[in-house]
């Protein structure tokens, strides 16, 4: 029987000191270490889980998960080099395995290639690129959105900067992925909630855990458009 994994247990490596600078981040900063994560828990998913022991992936996830603002300045470009926009006049998409080497892969692996003909009209440009772009929408939508109605549903600001940082969302992202890893289930929300917000708090302690974790979730989700 699957254990749940205890607040005993994270505080063998869990340290919110080592977090600290989160609460300053910029654009950049949140780009770099969401990104990082989505592409170290894809990395693990797919490869290092067959071949390494638990400890060796979570140390491994650790050296990648960037948490301060000196190591995501540092790997801005690593990032970002490599990040190929979708937008652009497209006629018909392609298999970007056919284009790319592996070593220019992105590392959140979600970029598409679009061959263009640049003999083509610029309403039939527009047009062929409004099509695809409600195809692929339906598949990919816009991982995150503003509240209001004139809202444009284009841009990050400091409302989901703020919303981040309050649900702690790079804590609660690493701490389950550290149950994932050890093959347990992970932190009660109660228990969550607790950890962050202390014991003595008057809210709904579950309903905190429930959205602090569906938070940090579509934040990873959202990484690769903040790179926009």
């Amino acid at each position: 029987m699957t254990e749940y994994c205890t607040v005993a247990d994270i505080s063998e490596w869990y340290d919110p000191e080592s977090y600290r600078d989160v609460q300053n981040f910029s654009k950049t900063d949140w780009f770099v270490a969401l990104t990082s994560r989505k592409s170290a828990r894809g990395f693990d998913e797919h490869f290092l889980r067959s071949f390494f022991t638990d400890d060796q992936r979570w140390d491994w996830y650790q050296n990648q998960a960037v948490c301060s603002k000196r190591k995501a300045e540092s790997l801005v470009g690593h990032y970002t080099d490599p990040l190929v926009s979708d937008i652009g006049e497209p006629l018909e998409e392609v298999d970007s395995s056919l284009v790319f080497d592996t070593d220019l892969f992105h590392p959140t692996g979600e970029c598409r290639v679009l061959l263009v003909d640049p003999r083509a009209s610029d309403p039939a440009l527009i047009s062929a690129f409004s099509e695809w772009l409600m195809s692929i929408r339906k598949i990919h939508p816009y991982p995150i959105s503003i509240p209001g109605k004139k809202a444009l549903n284009a841009h990050f600001n400091e409302h989901h900067f703020k919303k981040w940082q309050s649900y702690h969302v790079l804590e609660c992202f690493d701490l389950d992925m550290w149950a994932t890893i050890h093959g347990m289930k992970m932190l009660p929300h109660e228990r969550l909630c607790g950890l962050f917000m202390g014991e003595m708090y008057t809210g709904n302690s579950k309903f905190w855990g429930v959205e602090a974790r569906k938070s940090a979730k579509k934040a990873v989700n959202a990484a690769t458009a903040l790179g926009f």
